[in-house]
């Protein structure tokens, strides 16, 4: 059911799509190694891509994709769909749909915003995983030092009825001339 509503959800909006003007704002591709300093069965590397269409100024579509190596060879691949509002040039609210390969769906909202030199965000929703559905949210902040510097932070939660897991990560990154990014983070689950 929640399938078929987000693809008519989709085609009701491309068919709207002719009246509004549409364009290709922005794309990424990124890659991740990961280290586990207390395992390093969990050390892999992660790919992801994403790619976004706006709809007049306000309205746009992202889509994200994401697959994670593990090195014990096991592999995982999420597919996210968002939906986009942008209130004015800093703030931006959306709703977002996932499907993961193993049949774990998510849903919920997210939004977004820039103060000064730098930028919050964050998510709340629901996974549905082994017929168990746990909430998630999360929290971003990205602070600028310079024009290739930014120090960032990442807070990660999922909880269900009786148990409940998270991730802190701080980290900085270099922004190079034309545009690429490196950066550095350390983190805990």
């Amino acid at each position: 059911m929640t399938n078929k509503t987000v693809i008519a959800a989709f085609m009701a909006v491309c068919v709207a799509a002719p009246a509004f003007a549409q364009e290709f704002t922005g794309g990424e591709v990124g890659l991740e190694y990961n280290l586990d300093i207390e395992d390093t069965s969990n050390d892999g590397a992660t790919y992801n891509a994403g790619v976004e269409f706006a709809f007049g100024r306000e309205y746009a579509i992202a889509v994200t994709a994401q697959n994670l190596d593990v090195t014990d060879s096991s592999s995982s691949t999420n597919l996210t769909l968002h939906g986009v509002y942008h209130l004015n040039p800093s703030a931006t609210v959306g709703v977002f749909y996932s499907r993961d390969d193993e049949d774990v769906a998510g849903y919920g909202v997210e939004a977004g915003t820039v103060i000064g030199l730098g930028e919050i965000g964050g998510y709340f929703g629901q996974r549905s995983f082994e017929g168990e559905d746990v909430t998630i949210a999360g929290f971003e902040s990205r602070t600028k030092v310079s024009d290739q510097i930014t120090f960032f932070t990442e807070f990660d939660i999922v909880s269900d009825n009786s148990v409940g897991s998270s991730r802190g990560e701080l980290g900085v990154s270099y922004t190079f001339d034309q545009g690429p990014e490196a950066f550095v983070q350390l983190g805990r689950t």
